[in-house]
């Protein structure tokens, strides 16, 4: 058997064999050190797991990290955690990064912890491995299933083997499956295609191959967000430009007007498209300065009620929705009700080629060679997946046109496309050489030595859907208000919410009199950087590993080294001002390349008449004449500064190891110790300064005793883990979405798109952290009996950050006065200390947003530590299954089982901005003495049932085997929402008082009882 195999036939029930480990060398699980868990085939079936964020759930220490939805948004695919700590993600070794199904798969194999000898390039938290189903030689096989589920969930999936002489055999493996959803919008589709095929050339000699490809698309759904509650009830808008009232007391706004209007869809008007600009439009309670929270102006800081959820909020008050609910048509949504469009939004397709060789050379050498070739596209539309949730209330009683409105009083949610392709491209290759040496009375060892080479490139891109009105493409997009399309669907009338985006519109546009055939299409959208760029990783790596059997394999050792080198390369895109003029509105030009001394460039500022005065200063950002396309100050012609350039490539080389022993003091217990390095290199995650993060690294420990109890049929595990990882990606809460938001405000004055003095950041940018990991693990799985089966894990982990948000705050303090100006020129109004803001007459949405962002910034201050405990990790998981199937009497062939997912509290937020009325001045806020900066905000701990229920028997002359299976999930339905993260608002909801209290925010479902019904026939 070649040592680099896993021989998945080995493993029995829930109970797996053997691994790969330092080295990539097959090891039996009993003699690794590592922390490993694996799913067997057999598990995933009896629990009908589909696909890997399923799987996953049931490992040791492991929980995903869900959200409302938006996280599709920015074609986000996966999101799992393994000690509190992000995992990667592959396939027969190569790296993946899409929630794959479960259809082709043999098993799923899980390391927790560092280890870049096993797994490659891999973080902190470990490593998650899926071991495809491959042809095999000399046995023929079928199985076929086909399965019905809530929501008209229909899967059918194919799993064909067929040999074609004693050294040929093929594979084919098949998966169609589409359902709806719980919420009324929810719709899926998911295919895929894998064909294997096995080629023994000689008896030491085999070719493998295999080819997959999968489409998957998918609806997007997500929580209601507020903007109604402000509305009085009461006032309303019949005329163009003419608000009824002041605002802060009616609660209506001007629908804002880009500079070419405000284009709007809705099926409601016959499908035309139709300039909304300037006519009035709601938003939520306490948005501006001195407006009304249910009748009342709140004291203090803003609320955080606008923009924000409408269900399960906490500390509002009783009545916020009252005049709404009594005086239009809106009601609080039912948590299945959906305000998306019916179709599909949201896409992957994935291929892959792999090819493989072993080959081995008399009795003691063996080599593999594989090469794999894969690539992904996720499609996505940033602006419905991430607005479409924000609910208002049509307050016109007559239409652009001056007809009345038939849907006056309606409530609606809107947003413009802004489609997002993302394109990953992988190429991979690899050689492995092997020698197994028994020693005899010294011992029995395998040594390896492996090499490989992967180049791994991403091209993102980013569009409106927009007019494409005039001669001039840059007009179509430009940063004086591009002619970008949006979406809006009304509740109850619009059904079904269809998203047309045809080549011509025909454009009314009631201001200039005018309606037009006018063309329409995809135009690059200029605000985002990080959504345009390419990024291309090459890596080359060298290891060498040894396994070691010592004293009657009684003492097994892995000893292993690794390094590896990388480059980097990033093309940035250019600045729309250097477009030509032939230019098509979509092509891509990047900027050029960072010269040798883009970290040294420094400039001179320069007076009215262009004249140089003062000392020389760092040259990051182009000075540039906000109005007019941002184009450039002419004043700075001849210097040189860092944003013309695409940000330079990086290299490096990182070596790791892996030491491990463990010791069978008897047949049934042997202590463990391992020692493992990793790293990830740069992935493209941009820095606040546009480029690319440097490589991660990490290291860890695990020790414990292993028990093999009942002749191998069950393995239990206990340990004890500790953990470091350095310049980790870590969450941009407080800071990520909030700089954005103030550099969008503009000027009072107008003209400006956005504000006059920093350029836009790149959107989704990333900052960095390290990150400490320690915790206790348990697992055992076990065939108890020959027809009783068991799973069980648990945890206890503990995850800090420290030193975190280091790049937003370098850019904070270093642009704070700016940053205030800002906010300023947008009518802002800063207490004396200048450490908050509130809204001043005349702001519009843009600017109250910057105000709640600088706010919601100094709270974050004020709470940070520089050892905070990680969010979302739960103080205890755990995990249980348990099946019997019966042999006899009137049930036999009947197999019962159930188990549960248990996740423990877990920190949400901290309350180190928590504030009090002062005494003496109730008017006014004062830090809270009685919490600080490490007291948590706790989501409480939960758990989700499972039952399963099987009938097993022989058919068609005992040549089939029939299995109808019913599962049912989350058996007790739990239908409490899971809070993710916290804001700042009014204790029990009294806007009166300036006090403010951290507030769990946003939040996500857990899907409700739901059950499926599969019948399976194996030949």
């Amino acid at each position: 058997m070649s040592p680099f195999e896993v021989q998945t036939e080995r493993d029995q029930g829930f109970v797996a064999a053997s691994m790969l480990t330092g080295g990539r060398l097959a090891t039996d699980l009993k003699d690794t050190p590592i922390a490993y868990t694996v799913l067997t085939r057999e598990f995933i079936d009896a629990m009908q797991l589909a696909d890997l964020s399923e799987m996953h759930e049931w490992s040791t220490n492991t929980q995903s990290t869900k959200r409302d939805g938006t996280q599709y948004g920015t074609g986000e695919t996966v999101s799992i955690r393994s000690r509190g700590i992000g995992t990667s993600i592959q396939k027969n070794f190569f790296p993946v990064n899409y929630n794959f199904d479960g259809y082709n798969l043999e098993r799923l194999d899980l390391a927790r912890g560092p280890n870049a000898v096993l797994f490659g390039s891999n973080s902190l938290g470990g490593a998650v491995n899926s071991i495809t189903k491959r042809a095999l030689i000399g046995k023929r096989k079928l199985d076929v299933r086909a399965a019905y589920g809530s929501w008209g969930n229909l899967r059918t999936t194919l799993d064909y083997n067929q040999p074609v002489g004693k050294n040929l055999s093929f594979r084919a493996n098949a998966l169609w499956q589409e359902r709806d959803g719980w919420r009324t919008t929810d719709y899926s589709e998911t295919k895929g295609l894998t064909l294997a095929g096995t080629l023994k050339l000689s008896k030491g000699t085999e070719i493998r191959m295999e080819v997959e490809q999968g489409k998957m698309k998918r609806s997007i759904t997500a929580n209601f967000m507020d903007q109604l509650s402000g509305w009085d009830g009461v006032s309303s808008v019949d005329t163009y430009n003419v608000l009824p009232g002041d605002r802060t007391l009616t609660g209506i706004n001007k629908i804002t007007n880009t500079g070419r209007g405000r284009l709007i869809y809705t099926p409601a008007l016959d499908g035309r498209l139709i300039n909304y600009a300037n006519w009035g439009q709601t938003f939520g309670a306490g948005a501006y300065t001195g407006s009304l929270v249910a009748g009342v102006p709140f004291a203090g800081m803003n609320p955080n009620i606008s923009g924000r959820n409408i269900r399960e909020q906490q500390n509002l008050p009783a009545d916020l929705y009252d005049n709404a609910i009594n005086n239009s048509y809106f009601r609080i949504p039912r948590r299945e009700f959906s305000s998306f469009t019916n179709e599909p939004i949201y896409g992957v397709d994935n291929d892959s080629y792999t090819v493989s060789l072993t080959q081995q050379i008399g009795r003691n050498f063996f080599m593999e060679l594989a090469l794999n070739r894969q690539s992904e596209r996720v499609t996505t539309d940033m602006g419905i997946s991430r607005g479409m949730a924000n609910v208002y209330i049509d307050v016109n009683k007559k239409t652009p046109e001056g007809d009345d409105n038939p849907n006056y009083l309606q409530p609606y949610a809107q947003h413009d496309s802004n489609p997002s392709i993302k394109d990953r491209d992988r190429v991979n290759a690899r050689v492995a050489l092997g020698y197994v040496l028994d020693a005899g009375a010294v011992g029995n060892f395998t040594f390896s030595l492996m090499g490989g080479v992967s180049n791994a490139r991403e091209v993102s891109e980013l569009y409106w859907y927009a007019l494409r009105a005039g001669d001039d493409p840059t007009k179509w997009t430009d940063y004086n208000g591009s002619t970008a399309i949006a979406f809006r669907y009304y509740f109850y009338t619009d059904q079904p919410r269809t998203r047309p985006m045809p080549d011509t519109w025909r454009y009314v546009d009631p201001v200039a009199g005018t309606t037009a055939d006018t063309p329409a299409g995809q135009v690059r959208d200029f605000t985002n950087s990080a959504q345009n760029q390419i990024s291309e990783i090459d890596y080359t790596y060298i290891q060498v590993a040894t396994n070691a059997k010592l004293l009657n394999n009684r003492l097994s050792l892995v000893l292993a080294a690794r390094h590896d080198r990388y480059k980097t390369r990033q093309e940035a895109l250019d600045w729309l001002g250097n477009f030509p003029l032939d230019w098509n509105g979509t092509d891509w030009q990047a900027k050029p390349a960072a010269p040798a001394s883009y970290g040294s460039l420094t400039y001179r500022l320069r007076d009215a008449d262009g004249i140089p005065y003062g000392p020389e200063l760092p040259a990051d950002v182009r000075p540039r004449d906000p109005q007019g396309a941002r184009a450039a100050d002419m004043r700075y012609a001849d210097d040189h500064f860092q944003d013309d350039y695409s940000p330079p490539g990086q290299k490096g080389g990182v070596t790791t190891v892996s030491v491990g022993t463990v010791w069978h003091a008897t047949r049934h217990i042997s202590p463990f110790v391992n020692f493992a390095q990793s790293f990830v290199p740069p992935q493209g995650d941009f820095r606040l300064n546009g480029s690319l993060a440097k490589h991660v690294s990490s290291q860890g420990w695990d020790a414990g005793l292993r028990f093999t109890l009942l002749g191998g049929r069950a393995v239990a595990t206990a340990s004890y883990y500790q953990g470091l990882e350095k310049n980790a990606r870590a969450s941009t809460t407080g800071f990520g979405a909030e700089l954005p938001r103030i550099l969008k405000a503009r000027p009072l004055e107008g003209g400006y798109q956005y504000n006059k003095y920093l350029p836009l950041l790149p959107t989704g940018f990333s900052d960095f952290a390290n990150r400490e990991t320690e915790g206790f693990e348990f697992e055992l799985t076990a065939n108890l009996a020959k027809n009783w089966r068991l799973l069980f894990n648990a945890a206890l982990p503990r995850t800090w950050d420290t030193n975190g948000h280091k790049d937003s705050f370098a850019y904070y303090n270093a642009n704070k006065a700016t940053l205030i100006q800002i906010i300023r020129d947008a009518g802002g109004v800063f207490d004396a200390a200048e450490k908050f803001a509130s809204t001043g007459p005349g702001m519009d949405t843009d600017g109250q947003t910057a105000v709640t962002a600088w706010n919601t910034i100094q709270n974050t201050i004020d709470a940070y530590s520089a050892r905070m405990p990680t969010t979302r990790v739960s103080e205890v998981t755990a995990n249980l299954f348990t099946d019997y199937a019966f042999s006899r009497g009137f049930l036999k062939g009947v197999t019962i089982g159930g188990g549960f997912n248990y996740r423990g509290k877990q920190p949400i937020g901290f309350k180190g901005a928590d504030t009090i009325a002062e005494p003496d001045n109730p008017g006014a806020a004062i830090d809270d003495p009685s919490v600080g900066k490490d007291d948590a905000v706790y989501l409480d701990g939960y758990y989700l049932a499972t039952l399963a229920i099987s009938y097993k028997r022989r058919i068609f002359k005992n040549k089939a085997e029939l299995v109808i299976s019913l599962n049912v999930n989350n058996a007790l339905d739990y239908d409490k929402p899971v809070y993710y993260d916290t804001i700042m608002r009014p204790p029990g909801g009294d806007v009166s008082t300036p006090a403010r209290v951290a507030t769990p925010n946003n939040y996500y479902w857990e899907t409700p009882r739901n059950f499926l019904l599969t019948a399976r026939l194996l030949f």
